[in-house]
Parts: structure tokens; C-alpha cells; sequence
């Protein structure tokens, strides 16, 4: 594993003071337990720097149990990327909401191709079958976080090219006790896409169809408070196999730009797997509630095109949504258009 060591990395906690890793030696003693116990690892760096955690060789898998109550990693600065790693053991809901990865402020911050919850199809470690803990025969997992990644008020973005508040891509995320995505009062997070790269995520499954399923929705965008979410991306996804709806956009309350304002949702696999066959999301496809405000989803280019099909209810179903555009999405059909 090669990482960038000009940040500094420090557990989180109020009782004692930060640990702080400057080797490579030290980093690896973090993943693999031989370290005192940590709460996470907080990355802050300074204003024009960039830290890169990478892995190689097969997702090295980074396991929590080594750490007490806290986010797996927490990103506090612009320009971050994580990527290559498999993260899982994170604290469960009985230990208070936190993620494998939380993004408390920034921009350009990148999650790039992890495994999230889950260890790769197969590796060394047995490779991920199911969600089912298994700590002492074929799996290291054994517990998981509430969130998969989560995207906090603080991180900002704007419409730039490249200037994002996050780009989260290429990942695997599931077996979480809430949510796979979380992303609560930021915008232009992108979800499935890194600048013009589109580059989706499977949330629910893997790459080999295999159920992961987080437990209530696959995608969240939300307010936090006065902070709303808006102008954000889901593009390119396969969102499947997740215990209640793919995505939920839901709003303030209220219908203006103070909500869910913005999302476009577009080339998404909602309820089929990689192949088109139904493996559809609890409740439903998407869901929208609470007056979110000038969302889309779909669009007039076969590209834009949603195939959402085999959920467990309503492949769209809105609530109070207001001044919504909703175009050229194959709703209840394979994902030709041909047939139901």
C-alpha cells in the first residue's frame, strides 16, 4: 500500500491526545491491530497539499475492530482520495451513526473503487458471500457502520469543472445499518461520476451479483438543518437489492432552493443487477418526499435514460414533490424497453 505522508493522521478522541502516524510502518500497525487502540483516522492537511490513501495489491481491507466509537476515516480538508481499500468491522448503530468514510468538509475530495462494508468478490480472506457476520470462518466481517460514506454540511463544491464538494465512483458499498450514501446539506456532490468520467457504483451487490443489502436506502439526500443539498449528481449507478427504496431524495418541508434542490439522477440500474435481471429494492425505486424541489430524473438522450424495475413497490413515487422533471426513463420493463 503506498500513501502520500505529508497530512497529518490523527485518531480522534476527547481523552486523549492524537496519535499521529508519520511511517508507513505506522499506517500498516493501524490497519492490522498492532497499534493502541483508535477512535479513526481524521485527515487534515494543509491549504494547495494533497493526501492520497491508495491501495494495492487486491484492496488490502482496513477492519475497525482496533478502533473505538468513530468514523473509520474522517475527511477535514479539500483535495483527499481514498481509494483501493476495502473497509469494513465499523461501528454499528448501537455505537452511535458513523461511516466507514464521513466527509465533514471540503472540496475535490475523491472515493474511488473501495469496497465498503464488504471485502473484494474474492480474495485471501474468503472473499464477500453475503452480509451474514462471520468473524471466525471464511470472512474478516463482522459488524458494519451505519453509513457507507457519508457527506456531511461542511464539504462545499461548486458547478466548476472538477471543483465538487466529493466524487464518489467506483465502489462496492452495502451491509450498512442505514444507508450506503448518505449525503446530508452538501452541494455538487457527485455520485457515480469524477469530473466527465462516469464511473458508477453498485450499492446493494457487488460486481458478482451478490446481495449486500443496506439495510434502509441505498442513496439519501437530505437537508441538515438551514443547509440544503443541491445540485447534486447519481449518474451511472447500479442501486439494487437495498431494503427499502434505491434512492430517497427528501426534502425541508418547504418548496425552495433550502431542500433537496437540483439532484439529477440520470444512467442509473435501479432494481436489476449488471446483467438487467430483477433484483429490485424493498419499497421502491425512487422515492421523493418533504417538497423536494426541481429535481430530475431521466432526460431526452438515450444516455440520461433510468432502467428502474423489479422493486418491491412503485418505481417512482412522489410526495409533495414540486416543479420535478421526470423524462425518458424505462419504468417496469427490461432494460430494452421492449418487454415487462
Amino acid at each position: 500500500m503506498s500513501f502520500c505522508t505529508r497530512a497529518m493522521l490523527a485518531a480522534k478522541t476527547a481523552v486523549r491526545a492524537p496519535t499521529v502516524a508519520t511511517t508507513l510502518s505506522q499506517l500498516r500497525a493501524w490497519r492490522d491491530g498492532g497499534a493502541p487502540v483508535l477512535h479513526g483516522i481524521t485527515l487534515r492537511i494543509g491549504q494547495g497539499e494533497r493526501v492520497a490513501f491508495v491501495g494495492a495489491s487486491g484492496a488490502p481491507p482496513i477492519a475497525s475492530p482496533v478502533m473505538t466509537n468513530g468514523d473509520g476515516f474522517s475527511i477535514d480538508s479539500d483535495d483527499v482520495q481514498i481509494s483501493g481499500l476495502s473497509i469494513v468491522n465499523g461501528h454499528t448503530i448501537a455505537d452511535g451513526i458513523y461511516a466507514d468514510i464521513h466527509v465533514l468538509t471540503g472540496t475535490r475530495n475523491l472515493i474511488q473503487s473501495n469496497y465498503l462494508g464488504t471485502l473484494p468478490p474474492a480474495d485471501v480472506h474468503g472473499g464477500a458471500t453475503s452480509c451474514t457476520p462471520n468473524p471466525t470462518g471464511g470472512s474478516l466481517v463482522s459488524r458494519n457502520s451505519s453509513y457507507g460514506v457519508w457527506i456531511d454540511a461542511g464539504a462545499s463544491g461548486s458547478s466548476s469543472a472538477g471543483n465538487g464538494a466529493a466524487y464518489i465512483y467506483g465502489n462496492a458499498i452495502g451491509c450498512h445499518g442505514y444507508y450506503g450514501v448518505a449525503v446530508s446539506g452538501a452541494d455538487y456532490v457527485h455520485i457515480g461520476e469524477e469530473a466527465s468520467l462516469s464511473s458508477g457504483n453498485y450499492i446493494g451487490f457487488n460486481t458478482n451479483g451478490v446481495p449486500l443489502t443496506n439495510t434502509l436506502d441505498g442513496i439519501l439526500i437530505t437537508n441538515a438543518g438551514s443547509n440544503a443539498s443541491r445540485y447534486d449528481t447519481i449518474t451511472g449507478n447500479h442501486i439494487a437489492n437495498n431494503g427499502r427504496y434505491g434512492i430517497w431524495l427528501h426534502g425541508n418541508g418547504t418548496a425552495n432552493t433550502s431542500g433537496a434542490t437540483g439532484t439529477v439522477i440520470k444512467g442509473n440500474y435501479i432494481g436489476v443487477d449488471g446483467t438487467g435481471l430483477p433484483d429490485g429494492n424493498g419499497s421502491g425505486g425512487i422515492f421523493i418526499d418533504n417538497y423536494a424541489f426541481q429535481d430530475f430524473i431521466g432526460g431526452s438522450n438515450a444516455a440520461d435514460r433510468n432502467i428502474i424495475s423489479g422493486n418491491g413497490g412503485n418505481g417512482i413515487w412522489v410526495v409533495n414533490g414540486v416543479g420535478l422533471g421526470i423524462l425518458g426513463n424505462y419504468i417496469g420493463t427490461n432494460v430494452s424497453g421492449t418487454a415487462a
